[in-house]
């Protein structure tokens, strides 16, 4: 039955084929569909910071914004020194461990967070989710990930602070 209708509608001149011969007629539908395409692409751009977020605990910016001012965590920023000091910025109180350095200031970050939450921070949160194992080995419990890392950070608009690299 179906096939048969199909079928009718394809031997139809184009003037006779409903729709067809006003396009206009069609952008409702193609908007509509344009739409969804976008509305899951966006999805699909947070979908991997959600899928690593699956593997422990994530703080969004706002979690750690309100978080801030009581408990006071250590934040553990793991980008290079040029991007934690230069314009991109840092989080307030961040300390800058980049991660070459991560090995030789483990004990350094053990002290700092003595009965504290510890939150990893990296552009993305892609770093971080790799290095939280590493922390994890060395015991840390209370750990956490900035979900979307600085780049949520700054899209939440929640303060950054720079200071540029001195030029010697």
């Amino acid at each position: 039955m179906l096939g048969t209708v199909t079928l009718a509608l394809l031997m139809k001149p184009v003037s006779q084929v409903p729709l067809l011969d006003r396009p206009e007629a069609l952008i409702p539908g193609a908007i509509a569909i344009l739409a969804i395409v976008v509305l899951i692409s966006m999805w699909m751009i947070k979908l991997p910071s959600a899928l690593r977020a699956r593997k422990g605990g994530v703080l969004d910016p706002m979690q750690l914004e309100v978080l801030m001012p009581g408990v006071r965590p250590v934040i553990i920023d793991l980008r290079p020194r040029e991007e934690f000091l230069g314009k991109l910025g840092h989080i307030r109180s961040a300390i800058s461990v980049p991660l070459a350095e991560l090995g030789d200031r483990m004990e350094e970050i053990r002290k700092e967070s003595k009965g504290r939450p510890v939150v990893l921070v990296d552009e993305t949160d892609q770093l971080s989710h790799q290095v939280r194992p590493v922390f994890e080995a060395s015991g840390f419990t209370w750990l956490y990930v900035l979900k979307g890392g600085l780049r949520a950070w700054r899209a939440a608009k929640l303060p950054i602070y720079k200071a540029e690299l001195a030029s010697r």
